[in-house]
């Protein structure tokens, strides 16, 4: 991330190569990496692990949904025009460029597997629960969203992994097929951590004099993942699988909020500050999430 940061401020990168390099990780190096998580032998108890990990991701988001409603329909914030963007930082997590990295770099190959739930039911509620927080009217477009989600190359690596996986066809792929995917695979962690600190760079002004967005990160990076981390300990998952989920619900704010604020007419200054102070505090609240995650399971 520092090097990033260092690289935008010395106009090394500027931002249209930024947002190509991030083109190149959503469409390219995540699918790579999804699909290299699969290329492993399939056992029983890796399935049946894998298949609680999407019902312990469900869990997690099923309760930050009904908590962030609660605390936001209390008559504090009844009124307030940002009730979307509060509902959206504590529910949403960057878990594919901060999470991902992050576990890839801690659990290796079969932490990224685990974390593959996570990003399938992640888009699901994203793209409909999600973005309707910024939608002042009501609509819902079935197919619009099913196209959104479906086309997700994340979620094409996810089905056709899981399906060579499954098949035990993984394991009959060529050398020459999954060693190229291995490489583009491992760009991930380095390559995300310099697109989010470039991104850091190109916020302007300060994002941490605001008690409101201090109060908000606060409900994001600690008291959201301690109530979902103590809810999930009780589920029969595997202590790399427990660690995984750990680290993408502990996550900072998902970068789509600042994207959806713009497009919707929220108050965009206030998105990228919580935004920023939410990922500048993560390298302290992220550790300490790890290392309960290790105590307690």
């Amino acid at each position: 991330m520092g090097i990033g940061f260092t690289c935008q401020r010395l106009k090394v990168l500027h931002e249209q190569t930024i947002k190509e390099l991030t083109t190149i990780l959503i469409n390219v190096v995540s699918p790579c990496l999804i699909f290299n998580s699969f290329h492993q032998k399939m056992t029983t108890n890796l399935l049946q692990t894998f298949w609680w990990t999407i019902l312990a991701t469900v869990i997690s988001f099923s309760v930050s949904v009904f908590l962030g409603k609660l605390l936001f329909s209390l008559p504090t914030f009844k009124e307030n025009d940002q009730q979307g963007i509060y509902k959206f930082a504590v529910t949403y997590t960057n878990s594919g460029f901060m999470g991902i990295p992050l576990i890839q770099a801690l659990i290796g190959k079969q932490g990224t597997f685990f974390s593959v739930p996570f990003l399938v039911v992640n888009n699901i509620f994203l793209w409909t629960h999600g973005v309707s927080l910024f939608q002042k009217r009501k609509r819902f477009m079935l197919g619009e969203t099913l196209r959104t989600i479906l086309l997700n190359p994340n979620i094409i690596a996810t089905i056709i992994g899981l399906l060579f996986f499954i098949s035990g066809l993984n394991q009959a792929l060529p050398v020459m097929v999954m060693k190229p995917i291995e490489y583009v695979a491992t760009l991930n962690t380095p390559l995300s951590m310099i697109v989010i600190g470039a991104n850091l760079a190109t916020i302007k002004g300060k994002f941490y004099d605001d008690l409101e967005v201090w109060g908000l990160v606060f409900l994001r990076n600690l008291i959201f993942p301690l109530i979902l981390v103590a809810t999930l300990a009780f589920l029969p998952l595997s202590s790399t699988a427990f660690t995984a989920i750990t680290v993408m619900i502990s996550a900072p704010v998902a970068g789509l909020i600042v994207m959806l604020s713009l497009i919707n007419n929220q108050p965009v200054d206030f998105a990228s500050k919580v935004l920023c102070l939410s990922t500048v505090c993560s390298m302290i609240s992220l550790p300490l999430m790890i290392m309960l995650a290790n105590l307690i399971h």
